[in-house]
């Protein structure tokens, strides 16, 4: 077999990069259809990994709004990050439902204070977060508010899921790709585009955006980890001056058809119930005070739950039995049922179950009167907090939306 000549040589790589130029150019607009939307991703902090997000919202001298619209939001994964750079000695733990506890509750320690809601959603979860202090994964907070659940101790009640096998989904190919499939079935390039080159401010707070979802919807985690819902609602309140269960679907027709959370049978998990004050008590051995809320329902769905029948052994068992025991164990217990028993109104409430900030401002406002002498939080100034409250925009939130109608007078809702 004869050897190639230098010339022939020359041909072939000479062929081979004519056919390499035009397999480019033919898969070019594959790659700029690929590499700009990422590039624009990128731009709007849609796709920056979860520890990147905190490092920069914690360094922020202005409050930052973070929230993903393509990625998932993966709340675990990002409290994680944040719970590790801020070491909070004051933490909200449980689900959504706890997300309105903001800051300057704390005031003048405010800086102590972290919002892990949405972190820890079951009792599973909280074994996780537990496990991760005592593995010294996460520093150990001085005091834990935990929003407490009635799913979390029934027995139809099944989330299983561990947040900690999750991996950032700002480093799995697959989640990009299907970022791509939403932008380009949704037909979201304009959307995109605009992200990028109007604003990296969200609508009516101007405050700075970390994702697309705050420019789009005004609404994503603040720097001290609470959620900032879209301004839009607190201006239809202003002008309607009407209690509207924004869930979908409503929290009441969820209970009335008893779907998902409250499905039938209701029954009481005992195993689940006394899983859930080991942990508790584990947090106690670790010198952590702990505070509990059980978190409140509209005027609506709190009478349907108390009256259907077939909620009342699950019902109670949380209601009084959960209650006592915790008491038991020196635990202070908020059962903070409706807005009624605070002197306000369903206004507060978000939707059914999840109660507005100024309504969790009555409510912090409660724990510290029932916070022991020695605790951290005797160091918040109540006055402070009261006066906030006072002089909210909204019975949904403290602060006007820029170009707001005037504001709304919460005073005759207050105590």
């Amino acid at each position: 077999m004869q050897l190639q000549t230098t010339a022939e040589q020359q041909a072939d790589q000479q062929a081979a990069w004519k056919l390499t130029r035009r397999l480019l150019c033919f898969l070019s607009p594959l790659a700029v259809l690929v590499l700009v939307p990422e590039l624009a991703l990128w731009k709007t902090g849609e796709t920056w990994p979860a520890s990147y997000v905190a490092q920069q919202q914690q360094s922020a001298t202005e409050e930052t709004l973070y929230s993903r619209d393509f990625l998932s939001q993966q709340f675990g994964v990002y409290k994680f990050a944040t719970i590790q750079m801020r070491k909070p000695e004051i933490i909200a733990l449980g689900s959504s439902r706890v997300m309105q506890i903001r800051d300057f509750m704390f005031t003048p320690i405010q800086k102590s204070f972290y919002n892990a809601g949405g972190m820890t959603q079951s009792v599973t979860e909280l074994t996780e977060y537990i496990e991760l202090l005592e593995q010294e994964e996460l520093p150990d907070p001085k005091v834990a508010i935990i929003g407490i659940d009635p799913w979390w101790i029934k027995s139809e009640y099944h989330r299983d899921k561990s947040w900690l096998a999750q991996q950032d989904e700002s480093y799995h190919f697959a989640a990009h790709v299907n970022a791509l499939r939403t932008l380009v079935r949704r037909n979201r390039f304009a959307e995109l585009t605009k992200a990028v080159t109007h604003s990296d401010r969200s609508p009516y707070f101007g405050y700075r955006t970390i994702g697309t979802a705050p420019t789009k919807y005004g609404s994503g985690f603040r720097k001290d980890g609470s959620w900032q819902y879209s301004p839009k609602m607190l201006l239809d309140l202003a002008e309607t001056h009407q209690y509207v269960d924004r869930e979908v679907p409503p929290i009441i027709e969820r209970i009335r058809s008893r779907l998902g959370n409250f499905s039938v049978p209701a029954t009481l998990d005992q195993e689940r119930t006394a899983r859930l004050l080991r942990l508790l008590e584990r947090l106690q051995t670790r010198g952590i005070e702990l505070m509990v809320v059980f978190p409140p329902y509209s005027s609506e769905c709190l009478d349907a739950l108390t009256t259907d029948v077939a909620f009342n052994p699950w019902w109670d068992a949380y209601q009084v039995d959960l209650a006592e025991s915790l008491r038991s164990r020196g635990i202070p217990v908020l059962e903070a049922s409706a807005a009624q028993q605070f002197g306000l109104d369903d206004t507060y409430m978000i939707d059914g179950y999840h109660p507005g900030e100024v309504f969790m401002g009555h409510i912090v406002l409660e724990l510290l009167r029932l916070a022991p002498p020695e605790s951290l939080l005797q160091q918040v100034d109540r006055q402070a907090l009261q006066a906030k409250i006072d002089s909210a925009f909204s019975p949904l939130g403290f602060e006007a939306p820029l170009m707001a109608p005037p504001r709304v007078n919460t005073r005759l809702h207050s105590r």
